[in-house]
């Protein structure tokens, strides 16, 4: 599991370089449906790994904490990302997303070190 975490961020974190960088529609394009690709896999496997470090009787806690802080930040960052359009590229913006998937990649590799 965490091999596929620290992959999956490793690849999202690049993917969203290139579409911060990318001048090309079509190059875009690409880099979204990778993006989305590896991106799929990040929260049930977060969880997964997670879960592995505590005793059975705390999942359900565990999970709702997980869960409550995935659900946050698909409330917060969409807005900062928008707020930053305002006065950046909406392109460049997505660099706060690529922050994040650096993030999710740093702790997964936090994790798997503590296993």
């Amino acid at each position: 599991g965490g091999l596929l975490l620290i992959g999956a961020g490793v690849v999202a974190t690049v993917a969203l370089s290139g579409l911060v960088r990318t001048r090309s529609l079509r190059a875009a394009r690409g880099w979204i449906f990778l993006i989305g690709f590896v991106f799929g896999p990040i929260f049930p496997t977060t969880i997964g790994m997670t879960l592995a470090h505590f005793a059975p009787s705390t999942w359900g806690t565990l999970f709702g904490v997980i869960a409550t802080g995935g659900s946050i930040g698909a409330a917060l960052i969409p807005v900062w990302i928008g707020r930053r359009s305002t006065t950046h590229t909406v392109q460049s913006s997505f660099g706060i997303l690529r922050r994040a998937a650096f993030a999710t990649t740093a702790a997964a590799t936090i994790l798997s070190l503590l296993r």
